[in-house]
């Protein structure tokens, strides 16, 4: 799936009268790309629309089972085990499976102890994977750029429209801290927010 277009994003504030003549698309362009996916792609610590081959180091807990950081790798091609002087024993990808919605590896059923790969064993840093994630924008990752670029269209409406609170005789009108759209705004963050922890792990390694 493609990056969301400025359409798409105005899609997600249908109602609100936010036409071109209030906030250009190239406005709205220009924040999605000099702000908002940067930001996401910080928090992932991967490119959104490019496949990412990336190398980490983790500490090794003694079980076949070890917990990645990120959540969604479609490959992985590499696992080493680290001892003293940068000296590696490579561990056979066919002996551990991808769980990747959980965000982890497991060893195979049946497969031997450690010296055939079966387990990680106890150490820091001495586990290194090579995996590859990215490069598919999912319909969640998708709604999580149109929802930041959305808030980010809000904002700017109101800073320029003054929000906050308006008095006046008889009538009073309190837009809150966040001034006008609040409601919205906290809705799309905590959406986007939710849908993002979704893709990374709650064991973080090294």
């Amino acid at each position: 799936m493609a990056l969301p277009t400025e359409l798409e994003i105005r899609g997600m504030l249908e109602g609100y009268g936010i036409d071109d003549t209030v906030v250009s698309d190239a406005w709205i362009a220009s924040q999605r790309d000099g702000y908002v996916i940067p930001h996401i792609q910080n928090i992932l610590g991967y490119t959104l629309d490019a496949e990412n081959t990336v190398t980490e180091y983790y500490s090794g807990n003694g079980t076949d089972t070890l917990f990645l950081n990120k959540k969604g790798i479609s490959e992985i091609t590499n696992i080493e085990t680290v001892t003293g002087y940068d000296v590696t024993s490579a561990i056979s990808l066919s002996s551990v499976v991808l769980l990747s919605g959980k965000g982890m590896i497991k060893a195979r059923a049946g497969v031997p102890e450690y010296t055939d790969a079966r387990s990680f064993p106890k150490g820091r840093n001495n586990i290194k994977i090579t995996y590859k994630i990215g490069g598919d924008i999912t319909a969640e990752l998708s709604f999580v750029v149109k929802a930041f670029s959305a808030i980010m269209i809000l904002d700017n409406i109101e800073g320029r429209t003054g929000g906050g609170s308006l008095s006046v005789q008889g009538f009073s009108r309190d837009f809150g801290n966040m001034g006008r759209y609040s409601n919205i705004r906290k809705r799309l963050n905590g959406q986007a927010v939710s849908i993002l922890k979704k893709y990374k792990s709650s064991v973080v390694g090294s």
